[in-house]
C-alpha cells in the first residue's frame, strides 16, 4: 500500500521509502533444479537434473518481534504519517510564518539569506546556515526560543523518532526508514524544519516522503546489517542492504 505517495510494504520489517527496488530476504532453504534439454532432439522430453543444493539462513542483530507486535507497529506508523504529522505540520507552518515575520521586523539584515533551523535534544532551536555568522545565528535562535517552539516542534521530533524506532523493530534491522540512525542527540543535524515543511506540500500530502528525504540526505545508515550463515559450514557473512 502507499502512505502519502510512499510505499509501505508489509513483512518482517515495514518498508517506508520511495517505491523502487524493494528488497526481501526469505529465511528458508533454496533448492536449485537444473533442467537440461536434448539439443539434438527438440522433441525429446525435458529431464530435470537435481544438483547439489547450497542452503543458508539469515539472522538479524536483535530478536524478531511477534506478528502481533509487528502489526501494532505497522498500524502506529500509519497513524503517525497519515494523521499525527500532517496535523502538526499545519501548526508548524503557522509558527514558521510567525518566526519569519519576527526576523523581518527585528533582523532585517538577514533578508534574502538562506537559513533553516531544527531543535536539539533539549528542545532549543538550532539555526543552520552557510550565509550567516555564528553570532547572528545565535541571535536568531534566541528569538525562536522565545516563541516556545519546544512544544510543537518537539512533539513532531518525538513522533519522527517513534516512527523510526517502530519501523526498525526489536530485530534492529531495516531497509526502510528504520535503517537510519536518528536520535534526540543528532536530530538537529538531520531534520531541517523549513526544508521538511516545504517538501510536505501545501496540503501535507507528501509528509512521509518529506521526512524520508531528510533522513536520506543527512542521516547515517546503521541498522541495515543482516548475517547470512551457510547451513553446512556455518560460515557467516554480513550483508548490508
Amino acid at each position: 500500500m502507499e502512505i502519502n505517495h510512499v510505499q509501505v510494504r508489509m513483512g518482517s520489517a515495514l518498508s517506508l521509502q520511495p517505491s523502487s527496488q524493494p528488497l526481501a530476504f526469505e529465511d528458508k532453504l533454496l533448492v536449485k533444479q537444473n533442467v537440461q534439454a536434448d539439443n539434438d532432439n527438440k522433441d525429446a522430453a525435458v529431464q530435470p537434473e537435481m544438483v547439489k543444493f547450497n542452503a543458508s539462513y539469515f539472522y538479524t542483530p536483535g530478536p524478531a518481534a511477534t506478528k502481533q507486535t509487528e502489526d501494532a507497529h505497522t498500524a502506529r506508523i500509519m497513524d503517525i504519517f497519515i494523521g499525527d504529522l500532517p496535523k502538526y505540520n499545519k501548526r508548524l507552518k503557522r509558527q514558521l510564518i510567525a518566526i519569519e515575520n519576527t526576523f523581518a521586523e527585528k533582523m532585517p539584515e538577514i533578508t534574502g539569506k538562506r537559513w533553516d533551523f531544527s531543535i536539539d535534544e533539549n528542545g532549543r532551536a538550532v539555526v543552520i546556515s552557510q550565509d550567516i555568522s555564528q553570532t547572528t545565528k545565535d541571535r536568531m535562535a534566541t528569538l525562536i526560543n522565545k516563541m516556545d517552539v519546544d512544544h510543537e516542534f518537539g512533539r513532531v521530533r518525538d513522533l519522527m523518532l517513534e516512527a523510526v524506532a517502530k519501523e526498525r523493530g526489536s530485530d534492529a534491522f531495516s531497509h526502510g526508514i528504520g535503517r537510519f540512525d536518528l536520535t534526540k542527540r543528532n536530530f538537529s543535524e538531520v531534520v531541517y524544519f523549513k526544508d521538511y515543511l516545504a517538501q510536505s506540500g501545501s496540503d501535507n500530502a507528501y509528509t512521509s516522503s518529506a521526512f524520508f528525504n531528510q533522513l536520506d540526505a543527512r542521516a547515517e545508515v546503521v541498522f541495515n546489517k543482516i548475517t547470512k550463515v551457510d547451513f553446512q559450514t556455518q560460515h557467516e557473512v554480513d550483508l548490508y542492504v
